[in-house]
């Protein structure tokens, strides 16, 4: 035990060791363990415990406690009734005040700001100019940086990544190994998960998901109860709300919009103001482009290309290679192309069908080439989707089941593949 140090002294309240250059008001409290060092000032009712260390030219005041084997250091100020304890660091010219907590092995840096009812904790990270509070949580490996800001109830932990202007808000989350910068919006209960990336300036709001290795970027907005995953792409000006789902290699881009209860998946593509609504499919490597638009039940798949001014509802199938880009489709009819043929059906053939698909079927009767037809599509479409439930919801749709069958698959495609937790 030391008696003495020289160039210190033992502080009236609390034995605490404090250098003699720094300066500790008597109403302070200095634990017996801890010190106060450099020209560092304590003044106020706050307390230094245990073995914390205030070092270098840094301010604690108010009713602000340090304990544990805490460090507030260089330029750095906590006040009020702040709180920072256990092994965290409080460093160059960053504030912690309010009733903030910085617990844990969490820093601290930079000229980062930690205020009202905020809690960082675990080994996470907040620095530069970044901003944590209101009721706000960062704790695991997170890293707050840049001039991000965290607020409200929001909550950032795991692995999580925020920097640039972003802001996060509401009671939004981010977690897992998810990254988000630039000057991202994020409010509501939106969630950023798995290895997700959103950046630009794009909007997240509502209950909006964003998970897998999905990225949503540009001045894209996803809200509402919306799900993007796996690794599809969400971009430039493009919109997706309501219930859509949007996943495995998607791209939704260039001013598109896609609601109600649509889902866009495998490798499609939809773009340049296309509109896909209601609960309309859109899969394989089918391209919406132009300002077509998709609605109803119907179902783009293969390598079909809607694109211009073209409409389509109901129940309409467009599949194989085909390509529109005028004209409104809207009864039960599908939409194909093997080869150089053609096939418009709506239980009555419009169009004789020559193609080593079809040669089996001509001559024909109405009935028997409807079928006929609608079985090779339902292979077809089988062929692409695969089985389970995104098979079963397809086929279904191919066999024209009607909107009540299509939304009860989509339903089991949601909470079987798609829904997590």
């Amino acid at each position: 035990m030391e008696l003495e140090r020289e160039g210190w002294h033992r502080h009236p309240n609390g034995g605490g060791w404090v250098e003699d250059t720094a300066t500790v008001t008597e109403t302070a409290y200095v634990g017996y363990y801890a010190e106060v060092r450099g020209k560092a000032t304590v003044q106020g009712y706050a307390q230094i415990l245990d073995k914390a260390v205030v070092d270098g030219k840094a301010f604690v005041g108010g009713d602000a406690v340090v304990s544990g084997e805490a460090r507030v250091c260089l330029n750095a100020r906590v006040c009020g009734a702040a709180k920072v304890c256990e092994s965290a660091l409080v460093s160059d010219h960053a504030q912690v005040y309010g009733h903030a907590q910085v617990c844990g092995k969490a820093v601290i840096t930079g000229d980062a700001n930690v205020f009202g009812t905020s809690w960082v904790g675990d080994s996470s990270l907040v620095t530069d100019r970044a901003f944590v509070y209101d009721f706000a949580k960062i704790y695991g490996e997170a890293k707050i940086y840049g001039n991000a800001s965290i607020c409200n109830n929001a909550v950032v932990k795991d692995k999580a990544e925020v920097w640039g202007h972003t802001k996060v808000q509401g009671e939004a989350r981010v977690q897992g190994s998810a990254c988000i910068f630039d000057r991202v919006l994020v409010v509501a209960s939106a969630v950023v998960e798995d290895s997700a990336r959103v950046r630009g300036t794009a909007f997240l709001g509502g209950e909006a998901r964003i998970y897998g290795e999905a990225e949503v970027k540009g001045n894209a907005t996803v809200k509402g109860n919306a799900k993007v995953s796996g690794r599809a792409k969400i971009c430039d000006d493009a919109q997706v709300y309501g219930n859509a789902i949007v996943c495995d290699d998607a791209w939704v881009g260039d001013r598109a919009i896609v609601y109600g209860e649509a889902v866009i998946f495998e490798e499609a593509e939809v773009c340049e103001g296309a509109v896909v609504k209601d609960k309309a499919l859109v899969l394989g490597k089918a391209v919406l482009s132009g300002f077509a638009e998709v609605s109803d039940s119907s179902l783009a798949c293969g390598r079909a290309h809607v694109k211009g001014r073209a409409v389509i509802g109901g129940h309409v199938q467009v599949t194989g290679k085909a390509e529109i880009s005028e004209g409104t489709y809207s009864d039960h009819e599908i939409i194909t192309e093997h080869g150089h043929a053609i096939l418009i059906m709506d239980g009555t053939p419009r169009k004789q069908v020559t193609a080593p698909l079809y040669d089996e079927i001509e001559p024909f009767e109405p009935l028997s080439v409807g079928k006929t037809v609608l079985g090779a599509i339902l292979g077809a479409v089988s062929d692409r989707v695969g089985s389970g439930a995104v098979g079963a919801l397809a086929a279904g749709s191919a066999l024209g089941l009607g909107g009540e069958v299509a939304g009860q698959k989509v339903a089991a495609l949601v909470e079987e593949g798609l829904s997590r937790g």
